[in-house]
């Protein structure tokens, strides 16, 4: 009988070891997600900004404008289509 007990214990252990896992590893996604709208998305719109408007005015002034009005379409905001608000 007390054998019994202890078994069932160290598996009630066992699943609420489980759980946190579980749980730790929806913490890691969520964070990763979290990572990728606040800084990797903005920091590629900016990336894409700066890349355009280089180009741009490589290639003269009136090229510039155009290339400011790309980037502005490309990614309103300074974000990319793909995040979502």
């Amino acid at each position: 009988m007390q054998q019994d007990i202890k078994r069932e214990e160290m598996e009630i252990l066992v699943v609420e070891r489980k759980k946190q896992i579980e749980i730790e590893d929806q913490e890691i996604v969520r964070r990763e997600k979290e990572l990728e709208a606040n800084v990797k998305l903005p920091a590629e719109a900016a990336r894409f900004k700066v890349e355009t408007l280089a180009e741009g005015e490589r290639y003269g002034g009136c090229c510039q404008q155009f290339a400011l009005i790309a980037s502005f379409r490309a990614f309103p905001n300074g974000r990319t289509r793909h995040a979502k608000n």
